[in-house]
């Protein structure tokens, strides 16, 4: 795992999957992680990072927040 973490911005539009398939990429290519958030959800992302277990964990966390949303209107 990487010690130093680039800063990226995604653009709009961009599917979770893309851009962790992406940051896994760049941090492969530059020997660095990759830091960004992810509607709400921060996402570091680095050479070893498992892509599959990093959209499930995504997912998981989208969910907790909306169930924390949902608790707390109530």
């Amino acid at each position: 795992m990487s010690r130093v973490y680039l800063k990226a911005k995604v653009l709009v539009g961009t599917s979770i999957e893309e851009t962790i398939k992406d940051a896994k990429k760049i941090a492969e290519k530059t020997g660095t992680g990759i830091k960004f958030g992810f509607n709400g959800v921060l996402m570091l992302i680095d050479s070893s990072s498992d892509i599959q277990k990093e959209i499930e964990d995504y997912k998981f966390e989208i969910k907790r927040m909306r169930n924390m949303e949902v608790t707390k209107n109530e």
